[in-house]
Order: structure tokens, then sequence, then C-alpha cells
């Protein structure tokens, strides 16, 4: 499991770690906002990062999830959608405050919408259908 910020490179993003309990310890440290961190909304750097770390893997099950309120400042967000949409593995979509958006009807991307209204613990539901994704007999979540 690995963690990027859309700011990457941050403090924040961690390389790919083992889900034990010394990863975990790394991985959540890589959850707090990093302190050098500019607050961007554009996707493409950090879809990139993930495009690059998914191809150093290619035997293992990738799933990308991203979390925003998809109002993004890429210089061409359609491109970047489309290569969201070719992403080498499931791809989940935290739609963050608004609902949504037309370009994540593609049956590639699962779309979880997070707003003031959803039922408590909806954003937990998606990260643990991510990393439980490819486990046997798992049950989904959402």
């Amino acid at each position: 499991m690995a963690i990027i910020h859309f700011d990457t490179p941050t403090s924040g993003c961690v390389e790919p770690r083992p889900f034990t309990r010394a990863g975990r310890h790394q991985l959540a440290a890589g959850l707090a906002v990093p302190p050098d961190a500019a607050g961007s909304s554009k996707l493409e750097p950090s879809l990139a990062k993930a495009e690059k770390l998914a191809a150093s893997y290619p035997d293992h099950d990738v799933v990308l999830t991203v979390m925003t309120d998809w109002e993004l400042f890429d210089e061409n967000p359609s491109a970047v959608y489309a290569r969201l949409a070719k992403f080498p593995g499931k791809v989940f979509a935290a739609v963050l405050r608004t609902g949504p958006q037309p370009w994540m009807l593609d049956p590639r991307i699962t779309v979880v919408a997070i707003t003031a209204q959803s039922e408590p613990g909806t954003l937990a539901k998606t990260m643990f259908e991510a990393l439980t994704m490819h486990r046997p007999d798992r049950k989904p979540t959402i």
C-alpha cells in the first residue's frame, strides 16, 4: 500500500509498504496533511506517480482510490479522466461534497459519493473495499 498526495512529491507521500505493524505505522504518518503541501487541485502528477508504481509491480493486483471534490485544475482534465479510466487496476473515485461528474459513468470506475448526508462510515467502507478488493471470499461492503 502507498499514499500519494495531490501535491506529490511531498513529505506525506509514502512509498509502497506491506500492511504489517511497521508498515501501518508508516502509512498512518502519511495520512496527515503534509506541511510542504500547497493544496493543489491537480490530479495529473499523483496519477502519473500511481501509474509508475503500478508499472513497477506488474505481478500485483493494483487498486487506486482517489478522494477529492473533483473540482480539478489540470490543464486538460478530459485527458486526465481518460487516463484514470485506463488505469491498470481497479479505480475507486470517492467524490467529496459534490455529485458524480458525467465522465465518472465509465464502468471501470466505482464511484462513491461522500456528502454531509452520507451514512456515517461511508468513506471508511470505501477504503475497506479498496483494501480487501482482491482477497478471496471477500464480501463487498459498498
